[in-house]
C-alpha cells in the first residue's frame, strides 16, 4: 500500500517541477516581448521595465482594469460578500431575538 502512495507523490513532485518548468519558460519567452491588455491596450514590457513576470503583470493590471470583465466580477463578488455579512447579521440578530438556531452553512 505504501509503495503505491510513494510512487503517487513522487508522481505527483515530478510534475509540479515541471509546471515551475514551464511557468519559467513562459516568463523566459514573454521577457523580450510586451503584453497587452486586450481590453483597454494597456501595455507592458518587455523585460527590464516590468519588475515581475508578464503574466504577474497582466494578472494584477485585469483585477484592476475598468474595460475587463474580470474587474467587474471582482467587484460584484465583493458587492454579494458585504451583502451575505449583512444578511448573516440580521439572521443573527432574528435568532438571538426569538431564540431559534438556524445552519446556514458548514
Amino acid at each position: 500500500m505504501f509503495g503505491v502512495e510513494d510512487d503517487f507523490n513522487d508522481r505527483i513532485d515530478r510534475l509540479e517541477l515541471e509546471i515551475e518548468h514551464y511557468k519559467q519558460w513562459i516568463a523566459d519567452l514573454q521577457s523580450g516581448q510586451y503584453v497587452n491588455c486586450v481590453y483597454c491596450g494597456h501595455r507592458y514590457g518587455p523585460g527590464e521595465t516590468t519588475p515581475v513576470t508578464m503574466a504577474d503583470a497582466l494578472k494584477e493590471h485585469v483585477e484592476q482594469c475598468s474595460k475587463h470583465p474580470m474587474s467587474a466580477l471582482k467587484k460584484e463578488n465583493e458587492a454579494m460578500k458585504e451583502e451575505i455579512q449583512e444578511y448573516e447579521k440580521i439572521l443573527e440578530r432574528y435568532q438571538t431575538n426569538f431564540g431559534i438556531r438556524l445552519k446556514l452553512h458548514e
